[in-house]
């Protein structure tokens, strides 16, 4: 079975570009930031160390966490983005390794994993195959405005925390510099697919 895990910085496509690359091979597509939307909304044991972070973040119903304040208050510095990783990773890299499993027991061919945080997080060693996706400072600020709740600014501490992109290009089997053709980086992706020994 085939692991193409997919990364990049925030707003450079890369879901729009997993979920297109999974109808075209028929791999499952798992999404690290759709995992932690789901945790966040209802996994109590999340929940509760999320709160004891950041008691000023709940809700008016109990265990209940305003998405909007704990983007806010997570991204004010660098150590309170790193106390949030701390709290979501575990549960997120848990329900990463059952998707693969699972996969695995059903015989499936592939799977494509959008993972931001891949080298971050350290589950780049789960991956056969690594897809770095970049975009111009141009449409990455187009699609944050466009698409995403967080501020420039608030991106900017976000991204502080990451590895270089440098250091990222020499551990991807694949980097594509995403721009407004979405089928055109798609076509790359496939086609750099095609030179990889073994993938079919």
């Amino acid at each position: 079975m085939k692991i193409i895990a997919v990364t990049g910085p925030i707003a450079s496509g890369k879901t729009s570009l997993s979920k297109k690359l999974s109808k075209i091979l028929g791999y499952p597509f798992w999404s690290a930031d759709a995992c932690v939307q789901n945790l966040l909304a209802q996994d109590a044991c999340v929940q509760q160390n999320i709160l004891i972070l950041f008691p000023e973040i709940s809700g008016k119903r109990e265990k209940v966490i305003e998405k909007d304040l704990l983007r806010e208050r997570a991204l004010r510095d660098v150590e309170s983005l790193k106390n949030l990783e701390r709290a979501l990773h575990p549960a997120v890299e848990k329900l990463c390794r059952a998707f693969i499993q699972e996969a695995r027991k059903n015989n499936l061919k592939g799977v494509i994993l959008e993972i931001p945080l891949l080298f971050e997080a350290g589950l780049e060693k789960e991956a056969d195959i690594i897809i770095l996706v970049e975009s111009s400072p141009f449409y990455q600020k187009r699609r944050l405005l466009k698409r995403s709740k967080m501020t420039v600014e608030q991106a900017s501490v976000f991204e502080e925390r990451l590895l270089p992109l440098s250091e990222k290009r020499k551990k991807a089997h694949i980097v594509i510099k995403n721009g407004f053709f979405l089928y055109w980086s798609l076509f790359k992706i496939l086609w750099g697919l095609q030179k990889i020994p073994n993938f079919h």
